[in-house]
């Protein structure tokens, strides 16, 4: 199910979820927050948008990657920003004192990596009862350059606790695709929590995404330390990748508590326009099931 339209929105990152009876997808368009609100999933494509966010000059470039997120009632949206394009990217929290989905948002939070370095594509894990935040950012491991994963524990949904720990970085030969690990540094971005069965994955993007081969992969979470490297599985294939029809499929969110029962991927893929030579990015969401512990993506 196709459900954003280049000529709509050029649909990157997009974060759709299922909340007391509706469904919001979050949007980043023309350097602001936008929402839908729909009663139906196949109403997206057709929904007003509302702008959410308007933010000030000094933030009003290269907003990517929202997510919303509701803990204990209270709405958050964590979002990449950065003054104008080719300046380093930093994550921010946003939030609203009516504590309305569709209320107006400002800026009361901005996560720190480091020594205040490029980060971006922040999302929540929660594992018994502890808030984690995942991203992705620079690093250099073995003389080679990666963009990788990392992960901290948070004192509150807006404020993090300790040192962030190098999560994952790319491995295998799927994962490094348009990267050289000097001055194009090995990719993995786009983190997003799943639960199943009692069990804890993370799905995130790997490869350049500027290449026909970005993909998702997965890590397990084994046990142990969760902020350890050592208590992640990284599973040897992605669960979707340009075999499936679609160009450069990355940077996902899910619905898993959809009251039909299906569970369901939102993501998006590379769609080129041969008339003009261009390459445009479409949103699609597909439903999933789960195979040998693992999600798979049913693609029509």
């Amino acid at each position: 199910m196709k459900i954003l339209d280049y000529n709509f929105t050029n649909a990157r990152d997009p974060f759709v979820m299922f909340h007391e009876g509706k469904y919001y997808t979050l949007i980043s368009f023309q350097n602001k927050l936008w929402l839908k609100i729909t009663d139906r999933l196949e109403d997206i494509l057709s929904a007003e948008m509302k702008c959410v966010f308007t933010p000030e000059d000094e933030y009003s470039q290269c907003i990517w990657a929202p997510e919303l997120h509701i803990i204990d009632g209270t709405p958050y949206i964590y979002v990449t920003m950065s003054i104008e394009f080719g300046k380093p990217q930093h994550m921010f929290v946003l939030s609203n004192e009516s504590k309305k989905i569709d209320g107006e948002y400002k800026i009361i939070s901005y996560l720190k990596h480091r020594d205040d370095e490029w980060a971006i594509d922040g999302t929540i894990l929660r594992n018994e009862g502890k808030l984690y935040y995942v991203y992705s950012a620079f690093g250099k491991y073995d003389n080679e350059l990666y963009q990788a994963l990392y992960i901290c524990e948070m004192e509150n949904p807006y404020t993090l606790k300790g040192e962030a720990k190098l999560f994952t970085k790319s491995q295998y030969s799927w994962e490094k695709y348009g990267c050289d690990g000097s001055g194009r540094p090995y990719v993995t971005e786009g983190p997003f929590a799943l639960y199943k069965d009692g069990k804890t994955f993370i799905v995130y993007s790997s490869s350049g995404c500027w290449t026909d081969h970005y993909c998702l992969g997965v890590l397990e979470y084994k046990g142990g330390d969760i902020l350890s490297m050592d208590s992640w599985e990284k599973k040897p294939r992605p669960i979707l990748d340009n075999e499936s029809g679609f160009v450069g499929p990355g940077h996902a969110s899910f619905i898993q508590n959809d009251p039909s029962g299906t569970e369901y991927c939102a993501f998006h893929a590379y769609e080129k326009d041969s008339s003009r030579g261009e390459r445009y990015v479409h949103g699609y969401i597909y439903p999933i099931v789960w195979e040998n512990g693992l999600p798979k993506i049913v693609i029509d």
